[in-house]
């Protein structure tokens, strides 16, 4: 029954002019969650002293001394969703429309950094992105992370094909001051999406 079933689904594909191999692999990958890093990541991320994104590697780099880092404003009102840009934004673009599937997050500095317990750690991102060539507003969702060193994988399904995440630290585990302004940073981001 289950093979009649596949039978009449590829054929039924192939007459609308589907390809039912891909479709097929799709779904496989689907069940077992399988996703691969998204090839040519590049980022901009907003300097410091404000102005537009400029070029910024550290945070898609496999260097785990480099980091991007803002400076957290203490005291800060937990922003709706995407409003923490003012604080900083790393723009990540990348070819080929692709719809998104993870994200892979090294959050603050590395374990044994004298400065990763003196500095705030990230809580929560706001993840922005629109669909490839769309000109709406952005879609905006918030994820949450650990406050560990360890890498950490976040689900993130865009549901269509998009070029670009926009993210931002939108709230953070207090570092030893904090009623002071301080750095939050984070070392490395990996957009994952299905194999092709």
């Amino acid at each position: 029954m289950t093979l009649a079933v596949l039978v009449g689904l590829v054929l039924l594909l192939t007459v609308l002019g589907r390809d039912p191999v891909g479709w097929v692999k799709a779904r496989w990958y689907d069940v077992r969650g399988t996703t691969v890093p998204v090839d040519g990541v590049t980022a901009r991320a907003t300097p410091e002293t404000g102005g537009p994104p400029a070029p910024n590697t550290l945070v898609v780099d496999a260097d785990p001394a480099t980091a991007w880092t803002i400076t957290w404003k203490a005291k800060s009102p937990e922003p709706a969703c995407g409003q923490g840009e003012t604080q900083g934004v790393v723009v990540l673009r990348w070819g080929d429309p692709t719809r998104v599937r993870q994200l892979q997050v090294d959050a603050g500095l590395q374990e044994g950094q004298a400065e990763r317990g003196l500095e705030f750690r990230p809580a929560t991102i706001d993840v922005r992105y629109r669909e490839a060539g769309g000109t709406g507003d952005r879609e905006c969702r918030t994820l949450t992370l650990r406050d560990t060193a360890d890498r950490q994988t976040l689900d993130l399904d865009t549901e269509v094909a998009v070029r670009s995440l926009r993210i931002s630290v939108s709230s953070v585990f207090d570092s030893p001051t904090p009623e002071e302004d301080g750095p939050v940073s984070i070392r490395r981001i990996v957009v994952r999406s299905r194999p092709a």
